[in-house]
């Protein structure tokens, strides 16, 4: 679901506190683990969940795709893998790093390790996917018996909060490395008295076009920067609103198992339905305002303007994407409604055993399993909705550029609403 954070908080890419490790005794341990992260993809995944938060939190800037591509060369699973190594070696020993690398790398192992990778790195709550007999019978032993499990599962919270804690950290570093140029191009873009002097140097012909543009829709940047502004406004109050609401919690094998948890599930789905309408009705007044302003700012003597039917496109985009969004928001609800209907008609016939849903009977997992597939298919939909949004804005700026009427096409480019 669409999330809107602070302007650079989500750079705030964290991997480990102990970026440099002590030789010695410690070594072998630390070269253990991260021989088990590395075998377990850790790296990759936390990069993808972290990236992630970072579209999330800038879906509406026009700079996405530049800032995607900054962000991708900084980072890689191998780095990922050094600097949260020492945070799992605090914990443990390297026999016990071996041996949950054997066990994780496992076909059973791996069911266990995708969710709890899932829950240290994004927090949210996850169900261990349903496990044969056999298979929970194995799990079991494993996992009574493995003090290489219990230490991990012991320290998983403390883990998991040095890792946020981390976040900061490199993310500050990130930002550091990244602010000023930034803030040039921002600045440019926005400044309508900005000297064109370096750009005159450089390339007269294409500065010549830029002052004209300047000149004739004077108000442009200033519209964009007041529009984004508020719509970041709109998003981090929805953000702030859905992360108090909570919604993963809905599908909590003790909330699913208990008519208090289940009527409390459905006022969480009632305060997040009506938030979501409530923005997106602040959306879609904030972009009728905009197409109002952008007419009269163009005037009739600009309607063939670059800008403005750049802005023009990327507007009818934002509102085919709002109106698929929503569709999909309504039909995700939908779906978690079935689920709180389905657990409190059969409430007494579920119940919870070691922290996940277990059912007496097979048809009421199969009906399980075929719901949570369906949110699964939203949510793949929600993620190719955000892709093609980006390639639409990726689009845009290669006509425009190669249409030579913007000579910095990312610096200029309108939200999508």
């Amino acid at each position: 679901m669409t999330r809107g954070l602070r302007f650079f908080a989500a750079l705030c890419l964290g991997f480990c506190i102990n970026a440099v490790a002590d030789d010695g005794a410690d070594g072998g341990r630390l070269r253990a683990v991260k021989q088990m992260l590395t075998k377990l993809d850790f790296g990759a995944a936390y990069i993808e969940v972290e990236t992630n938060k970072f579209i999330d939190s800038r879906m509406t800037s026009p700079r996405l795709s530049k800032d995607l591509d900054w962000l991708g060369k900084q980072l890689s699973p191998s780095e990922a893998v050094d600097r949260c190594a020492p945070v799992y070696a605090e914990h443990l020993s390297a026999a016990e790093a071996d041996e949950l690398r054997v066990f994780f790398a496992s076909p059973l192992g791996n069911k266990i390790w995708t969710v709890l990778l899932e829950q240290t790195l994004s927090g949210k709550t996850s169900l261990v996917p349903p496990l044969s007999g056999e298979e929970k019978r194995r799990a079991d032993i494993y996992l009574a018996k493995s003090r290489a499990w219990r230490a991990l599962n012991d320290a998983k919270k403390d883990i998991a909060r040095k890792i946020a804690s981390v976040s900061a950290i490199w993310g500050q570093q990130l930002q550091q490395r990244r602010y000023a140029g930034f803030a040039r191009q921002l600045a440019d873009t926005l400044d309508d008295t900005a000297p064109q002097n370096e750009a005159n140097e450089t390339r007269e012909s294409g500065a010549d076009e830029h002052a004209t543009d300047q000149e004739t829709l004077p108000g442009f940047f200033p519209l964009i920067q007041d529009i984004n502004r508020r719509t970041a406004v709109i998003l981090n109050e929805f953000a702030g609103q859905t992360k108090d609401i909570d919604l993963a919690s809905v599908l909590a094998p003790g909330t699913l198992t208990s008519r208090e948890g289940i009527r409390s599930a459905r006022q969480k789905l009632e305060r997040y339905e009506a938030e979501f309408s409530k923005r997106q009705r602040e959306i879609s007044r904030l972009n009728d305002e905009y197409v109002r302003r952008l007419h009269a700012l163009g005037g009739t003597e600009n309607t063939g303007h670059p800008f403005i039917l750049a802005a023009e496109k990327g507007m009818e985009n934002g509102y085919a994407d709002s109106m698929r969004m929503e569709e999909n928001q309504r039909r995700f609800l939908g779906i978690l409604q079935k689920i709180l209907n389905f657990a409190e008609e059969r409430l007494g016939a579920i119940h919870v055993e070691d922290q996940q849903l277990a059912f007496s009977d097979a048809s009421d997992l199969r009906l399980y399993e075929s719901l949570r597939q369906q949110l699964q298919i939203e949510a793949r939909i929600e993620a190719e909705i955000a892709r093609e949004q980006r390639a639409i804005r990726e689009k845009a700026v290669r006509e425009l550029r190669e249409s030579g009427a913007i000579p910095d096409a990312e610096k200029s480019r309108p939200p999508d609403g």
